[in-house]
C-alpha cells in the first residue's frame, strides 16, 4: 500500500511540472503599435493583461513589447482616450479613440497630469480672446492683470530688451525672491553645534 501511494504522489508530481512547463512555454512577446485617431503615435499607452499585473507602456514610437499568453486579452489605456479591449497577438496595431468628456477633465500641471477634481491648488485658463490688446515687446505682458496673484510688470518701459518681471507670491517676501520658484541648490554653509 505504501508504494502504491509513493508512485501516486510522484505521478502527481511529474503531472504538476508537465502542466506548469506547458503553461511556461505558452507564453510568448507580443509586439505592436499604438497610435491614436489622427495616426500620431501615442506615448506613454498602459498595455495591460486583463485580470493580471503583467503589463507595459509605449515608448516613444508607439511602440510595445508584452510576454502573456496569445488569445489572452489586453487593456490599452490612456488620459484622454477611452480604454480598449484587444485580443494578444503578434503585430497589433492599434488605434484609440479620444474620451472627448474626459479631455476636459484633466489638467497637466509641472510635475504630471491629474483629474481636475484632484488639483488642491488654483488653476487659471486665459484664451487667445482675453489676452491685452496693443503692441506687446513680451508675451507675459499680454496676460498682465489677467490672473489673480500674479504680477507682471516691466522693469523699463522704455527699453524694448528689458526683461518682464513676474511675482507669483505677492509683492513682499521676508526670505525669497517673488519671482516662480527655482530650482533650489543645496547649502553648503556649516552648522552650528546645538548647545
Amino acid at each position: 500500500m505504501k508504494k502504491a501511494k509513493s508512485l501516486f504522489y510522484r505521478l502527481l508530481m511529474l503531472m504538476a511540472v508537465v502542466v506548469f512547463a506547458l503553461d511556461v512555454s505558452a507564453q510568448a512577446t507580443i509586439s505592436g503599435h499604438v497610435k491614436d485617431d489622427t495616426g500620431e503615435d501615442v506615448i506613454g499607452a498602459t498595455i495591460m493583461e486583463k485580470g493580471t499585473s503583467n503589463g507595459t507602456v509605449t515608448d516613444f514610437d508607439g511602440k510595445f513589447k508584452l510576454e502573456c499568453n496569445e488569445g489572452a486579452t489586453l487593456v490599452v489605456t490612456y488620459i484622454g482616450y477611452d480604454p480598449l479591449e484587444v485580443k494578444a497577438k503578434d503585430g497589433l496595431d492599434i488605434t484609440l479613440r479620444e474620451d472627448v468628456a474626459q479631455l476636459n477633465e484633466v489638467v497637466v500641471v509641472g510635475y504630471g497630469s491629474m483629474a481636475k477634481k484632484e488639483i488642491s491648488s488654483s488653476v487659471v485658463q486665459i484664451s487667445k480672446d482675453q489676452f491685452n490688446q496693443g503692441a506687446a515687446s513680451d508675451p507675459m505682458a499680454l496676460i498682465a492683470g489677467k490672473v489673480s496673484g500674479l504680477n507682471v510688470s516691466a522693469s523699463a518701459d522704455a527699453n524694448p530688451n528689458a526683461m518682464t518681471n513676474i511675482q507669483v507670491r505677492g509683492a513682499g517676501s521676508l526670505t525669497a525672491s517673488n519671482g516662480p520658484l527655482p530650482a533650489q541648490q543645496p547649502s553648503m554653509a556649516p552648522v552650528a553645534p546645538m548647545v
